[in-house]
């Protein structure tokens, strides 16, 4: 009887390490999953020379492929990055003209109303006629910057370079060992380079939606 219940209790916890393990990975990112299913292997076998060279030829494609996509993506972050700055400084900018010449068009200009200019206008016009220029101007960099620029593209085509810089520092690594590469080790690859260019394309349109909602 004891041991009856010796054995239950070995089973119980045997499965709750199971399900406590399901678990972390579960909770893993999908890169780390990745490495999970590719470093995590108890038991591995050379594969035959066949299978390697056609892992070698996959394995080449796929590296090129990635290298090309971290350029395309660090060119279009660089892009939204200094778009970014130059909206940001010329509005605020702008923005801190017209507050000066409205401040000195209120506490200067009234006060010289009997000084006429060449063309005969009073100093307030033309500091109201330059502040309204300049608002308007404002109001169309607003519109501009919905296309030109957007903080979330700029922190979404990072975010999709590091993704692929460590997909590429993990072929690398399994490189190490190409002895033991498979080709199921190659497509779990390929999926995840497909579903982190899949996920960036979808969230890059989402965002594009959400800019042309606003207008």
């Amino acid at each position: 009887m004891m041991n009856d219940d010796l054995i239950n209790d070995i089973d119980t916890q045997a499965n709750s390490q199971v399900f406590i393990g399901n678990q972390d990975v579960q909770q893993l990112s999908h890169q780390g999953q990745l490495r999970q299913r590719l470093f995590g292997k108890s038991q591995r076998k050379v594969v035959s020379e066949e299978e390697q060279k056609d892992v070698e030829l996959k394995l080449s494609i796929l590296e090129s492929e990635i290298k090309k996509d971290i350029e395309l993506y660090q060119k279009r972050g660089k892009v939204k990055g200094k778009g970014a700055v130059v909206f940001r400084l010329l509005t605020t900018a702008l923005a801190a003209i017209v507050t000066v010449l409205l401040g000195v068009n209120l506490t200067v200009f009234n006060d010289m109303e009997y000084i006429r200019t060449p063309l005969g206008q009073p100093l307030s016009w033309y500091a109201n006629t330059i502040a309204i220029i300049i608002s308007a101007f404002l109001t169309v960099l607003g519109a501009l910057r919905n296309f030109l620029d957007s903080n979330e593209l700029w922190v979404l085509y990072t975010d999709t370079v590091n993704q692929l810089q460590q997909l590429l520092e993990d072929i690398q690594y399994l490189k190490i060992g190409f002895n033991y590469c498979t080709l199921d080790d190659i497509n779990l690859l390929n999926l995840e380079y497909t579903r982190i260019k899949e996920e960036a394309e979808n969230n890059r349109l989402r965002l594009r939606m959400d800019d042309y909602g606003k207008n």
